[in-house]
């Protein structure tokens, strides 16, 4: 897979997409777990003020990790948006240390061979409050109502942010498989 530059006006936009999949309903809540858990931190930055100094040493660069759902397919795309290196005079801020930094970020934290404990618990309680906080959203609620409506006994019959029961059984070495 080709790591994608994109140049606007004065950022550096580098992205990659893959792991584009038919949707599941099976996967779909670990693949959202999994980009919370990549987005928390990447590999050489093991927590997240540490992310964030480096992060800041790069002039305040943005990393992002989205899974994004099209018709029946959904996708997890990497992002780093920085400012251009050429209005920059730092002779260390350069076009090939903001790629380092984007494939630096893009692998997970990984200790004894699996997921690091601490950031998946965190990860889980994170995704966890999100899910709740959805469910007790009128209009969260409208939209999957809709779903089922418009789309009952279909692909799309299904919440795509994923369900806690789902969740619930989900561990870390689950996720750390599903990585792999």
């Amino acid at each position: 897979m080709d790591v994608i530059l994109h140049q606007d006006k004065f950022h550096k936009i580098i992205y990659r997409t893959y792991r584009v999949n038919k949707i599941d309903r099976k996967t779909q809540t670990i693949r959202n777990l999994l980009c919370y858990y990549q987005e928390m931190a990447c590999n050489k930055y093991p927590n997240e003020a540490m992310f964030t100094y480096i992060l800041g040493k790069h002039y305040d660069a943005k990393f992002r990790v989205s899974l994004t759902t099209f018709g029946s397919y959904s996708l997890i795309e990497y992002t780093l948006v920085a400012i251009d290196p050429s209005y920059i005079n730092d002779k260390e801020y350069t076009k090939e240390s903001l790629e380092q930094l984007f494939i630096d970020s893009c692998v997970p934290v990984i200790t004894n061979d699996n997921f690091d404990e601490d950031l998946f618990t965190r990860v889980y309680e994170i995704y966890e409050s999100d899910l709740l906080a959805k469910e007790d959203s009128h209009q969260s609620m409208a939209l999957k109502e809709t779903m089922k409506a418009y789309f009952g006994g279909t692909n799309r019959d299904f919440d795509n942010i994923g369900n806690l029961d789902d969740l619930k059984n989900i561990t870390k070495e689950d996720l750390y498989n599903y990585y792999l």
